[in-house]
This record gives C-alpha cells, sequence and structure tokens, in this order.
C-alpha cells in the first residue's frame, strides 16, 4: 500500500520508496526528497554520536552513497542534531521504543501522528526526527535491516501528511537554521509531548 496524503499505512512487504514521485507540485516534491536526505543523515549521526560501536550507512537506509555531501543539507542535519542534543540524552524514549516488540510500524504511526497533531512547530520536527533515530537504533542493534529502511519510509509519510506545506512556509528546510528560537525551551516541550504519546498508546491499546 503505498504511502498517501489520507493516512494509509505503509505495510510491511511493500517496495521501498524514496520520496519521488509524490506531488504534482515541484516544491513539495523536493521538500520531501530534500527530508528523505536529511533524515538519513540525521539517523547517521545520532546513532555514531549514541552508540560509537554501531555502524549504518545511507544505503542501510535506502539511500545513495554520496548525497551528504551537498552543504546545505550537511548545514541543516548539522543544526537538527546541535538543537537535539539534550533530546538525544534521553534513556526513557529508546526504553519506550526497546518494548514495542513487533508492533513497530504501527506505535511508531500513532505516536509520530500525536506528537504533529495539534501544533507544528520546529520542536515538534525535531522530535519526529529523533523518534525514527531511535527506532532504527533498535533495528540496528537487532540487525532488523528491513525495519531500518521502513522506519525511513514511515517518517516520510508523517513529513508528507503533515509536514510538507508547513516546511514550504518556513523556507524549506534550512528554515531551522534562520529560525531563532528558545531551543532549549521548544525541544523540552516537545520531548514532553513525544512520551505523553507513547503513555497514551499504551493506556488505550
Amino acid at each position: 500500500m503505498a504511502a498517501n496524503g489520507g493516512g494509509e499505512d505503509i505495510t510491511e512487504g511493500e517496495e521501498l520508496w524514496g520520496a519521488k514521485d509524490v506531488f504534482d507540485d515541484p516544491i513539495l516534491e523536493q521538500i520531501l526528497k530534500q527530508g528523505a536526505v536529511i533524515l538519513r543523515g540525521y539517523v547517521i549521526e545520532s546513532i555514531k554520536f549514541e552508540d560509537p560501536g554501531l555502524r549504518v550507512s545511507c544505503e542501510d537506509l535506502g539511500g545513495s552513497p554520496n548525497e551528504q555531501e551537498d552543504p546545505q543539507i550537511k548545514e541543516v542535519v548539522k543544526m537538527l542534531l546541535k538543537r537535539t542534543e539534550d533530546l538525544r540524552k534521553k534513556e526513557e524514549l529508546q526504553r519506550l521504543i526497546n518494548q514495542t516488540g513487533g508492533h513497530a510500524r504501527h506505535i511508531f504511526m500513532k505516536v509520530a501522528r500525536k506528537v504533529i497533531d495539534d501544533e507544528i512547530h520546529w520542536g515538534r520536527v525535531v522530535s519526529l526526527l529523533n523518534l525514527a533515530s531511535k527506532f532504527i537504533h533498535k533495528a540496528l542493534t537487532t540487525n532488523d535491516e528491513e525495519t531500518m529502511r521502513l522506519v525511513i519510509n514511515w517518517t516520510l509519510q508523517v513529513i508528507k501528511e503533515r509536514l510538507c506545506f508547513w516546511l514550504v512556509q518556513q523556507g524549506g528546510w534550512k528554515g531551522v537554521i534562520m529560525r531563532s528560537l528558545q531551543w532549549k525551551k521548544v525541544t523540552i516541550a516537545a520531548s514532553i509531548v513525544l512520551v505523553a504519546a507513547f503513555v497514551y498508546y499504551w493506556k488505550t491499546n
């Protein structure tokens, strides 16, 4: 089942999609394509920071070998990593994710959509990327290569459904560089929403 704006989930056995041919609008399509590259870069660097003994490549996540060489991509990834340093140190989220068992897709989509549900700001966006990184970290530690790639797809689905138009309004992904925010405040608030979304899931399922 292909991802679409109506909120359909990607099935486990489908062909991986790399943010291609999903929008008629070239601006929105470019936002999603860049998002895929930025997401992979963020995940790779996050895992390198959190667990230096683990290694994951762009190809492992469905990308191409040299896609991280673009200077603007590097700058955005660097800024995202800087803004989520406190988030990435929190062990509670990884502990919750490690309890997901065989329901990773369902839980990821429920929690991700909850995080980007009532309001959108950069704190929520970086929380989504951090969520993806934590799920991929779990898959990497269990040698689950298929899930590693699928998490990228699930995240792109949420970006397509709920973030693309907002990102256009921010000037694209580079908006994270231009925005002057109280980052510590917004990321802490977003991390609380993220954990609360997990708690809500466990209580209602």
